[in-house]
């Protein structure tokens, strides 16, 4: 396995697992890893960034971490800040080296906002500028969530296209771009190679009943600090042996 696929448009595809947590995205990577050892697994998961925290993260294990190709993991100090235009810069630049040595990148993790902003790209805008979001949330209070989605529409019907009518979230985002710069968001991703699509990704998204998600995630909680607590527990008695 040395290459990926390409699309019709010859941009390199990336696959994408994700899907919520305990869906068994972990079992999967770890299944593929056994037959395709090279496989560069960068990780699309918050929480898993930060050092030291294992319990409730999931994390794979130091052995697993050693043996295969894991990146974004174990990596940034607790209280350091990590934004999703570092997760985008970082996978960008670990997928081109992968590409480059003729491996296969796969992105996998549950994290939405960090896929998301590498599938669909994103745009940075001034964060201490908020007197027009501060604006639309209030229209969208006051006149629902549609005005603001048919203003964008007219404004930038390309992003609305990709939107729904109801994530306001998304459509205020894409506003105040537009307010702040001038210019739409999808021109601004259009116009700019760094921001727009490098890649094609083709994603996976495993959806396993609820009920047995709530099981997987009950049991992986206990079992978790109940291994915690005992590593805890091992260091101390180890402390006070020396």
């Amino acid at each position: 396995m040395n290459s990926t696929g390409n699309s019709a448009e010859n941009k390199p595809v990336i696959p994408v697992l994700t899907g919520p947590t305990a869906s068994g995205k972990t079992s999967v990577v770890l299944r593929l890893l056994e037959e395709y050892p090279e496989i560069d697994i960068i990780s699309a998961d918050s929480r898993q960034i930060y050092r030291h925290l294992a319990i409730g993260t999931d994390k794979p294990s130091p052995e697993i971490l050693e043996k295969y190709n894991f990146h974004l993991v174990d990596f940034v100090e607790p209280g350091d800040r990590y934004t999703a235009f570092d997760f985008v810069d970082d996978s960008r630049r670990i997928i081109g080296k992968s590409l480059e040595k003729g491996q296969v990148p796969l992105i996998c993790g549950g994290t939405g906002l960090y896929i998301k902003s590498l599938v669909e790209g994103i745009v940075e805008i001034p964060e201490d500028d908020l007197s027009f979001r501060k604006e639309l949330e209030e229209s969208a209070t006051a006149k629902g969530p549609k005005y603001l989605y048919e203003k964008l529409q007219k404004i930038d019907p390309k992003e609305a296209s990709k939107t729904h009518p109801n994530n306001i979230k998304r459509i205020i985002r894409a506003l105040e771009i537009f307010l702040i710069t001038g210019r739409t968001k999808s021109d601004i991703l259009y116009k700019n190679p760094e921001n727009s699509d490098v890649y094609e990704y083709d994603i996976i998204c495993l959806m396993p009943p609820r009920e047995e998600l709530y099981r997987k995630i009950n049991d992986r909680v206990d079992l978790m600090i109940k291994s915690g607590l005992l590593n805890e527990i091992d260091k101390l008695y180890k402390r006070d042996l020396k």
